[in-house]
């Protein structure tokens, strides 16, 4: 698919790289990002990613809308002379987790879905990593893709209230609700760790193209954790693992 430029009324530009969710398509979108930053542009005030395209919001009074797609065009030949396969180094966050229970009410009825015992559902959860496609809905909020092969569909009637910490899955895609709220998704697990924390040094958890391993625990691991994250002590493990970049235009 040809990248296309789209409107977004007079101060916004979509540069869409695709229509699927796509390794590959996301993290052209993550390097396009990170050429139209360096340098910076007189006259972009944001970029935001998505999981196949790049929403550019603009001062069309400081850059006319030809003239930034003009551009934009530039880094899209420059990215193209980005080498199309090779190893990068991502950030690999480990996060815990405490499994069904009142801490995953519909742990039961996802593992029923897919023909499977709760232990078999867990195992497939913790067994593939996850990356994360973009940050959205609520601060810090990961959406996060993985290669398990889940494959039950959002909730016909979403739950009206949800509670924060509740780790959620629908097909393929897993995410951490820190907010009590509104979901469409399945809670399968609970734990302790925010995405967002306005005290901490970098107040958001992930960045778009992290790493994330989901890890079973236990009810007092849980507990443990739980109480260093209150007490402002728990260390979240990140560290950096090689991964293969590959896309094609």
């Amino acid at each position: 698919m040809a990248v296309r430029f789209l409107d977004l009324a007079d101060t916004g530009l979509l540069v869409e790289f695709g229509n699927e969710i796509s390794i590959s398509i996301n993290q052209q979108v993550n390097t396009m990002m990170k050429l139209l930053r360096s340098p910076p542009i007189e006259g972009i005030v944001e970029l935001v990613p998505t999981y196949r395209s790049l929403m550019i919001r603009y001062k069309p009074e400081q850059i006319r809308r030809d003239v930034l797609v003009e551009m934009c065009k530039i880094q899209l030949a420059r990215l193209k002379e980005q080498p199309k396969i090779g190893k990068v180094r991502a950030r690999v966050i480990d996060i815990p987790i405490l499994f069904g229970g009142e801490f995953g009410s519909d742990l039961s009825y996802v593992a029923k879905y897919h023909k499977m015992s709760e232990p078999e559902l867990i195992d497939e959860i913790t067994s593939h990593q996850g990356r994360v496609y973009m940050i959205g809905y609520l601060p810090g909020l990961a959406y996060i893709g993985t290669e398990n092969k889940l494959t039950i569909p959002r909730r016909a009637t979403p739950k009206l209230s949800m509670e924060g910490g509740s780790f959620l899955l629908q097909s393929n895609q897993i995410s951490i609700l820190d907010q009590t709220g509104p979901t469409g998704w399945w809670s399968v697990g609970h734990t302790p760790l925010k995405q967002f924390d306005v005290n901490r040094e970098s107040p958001f958890l992930f960045e778009m193209g992290d790493l994330v391993n989901p890890i079973s625990i236990s009810r007092e691991e849980y507990e443990q954790v739980k109480a260093q994250v209150a007490a402002g002590t728990y260390q979240v493990r990140i560290h950096e693992q090689e991964v293969n970049q590959q896309w094609e235009f």
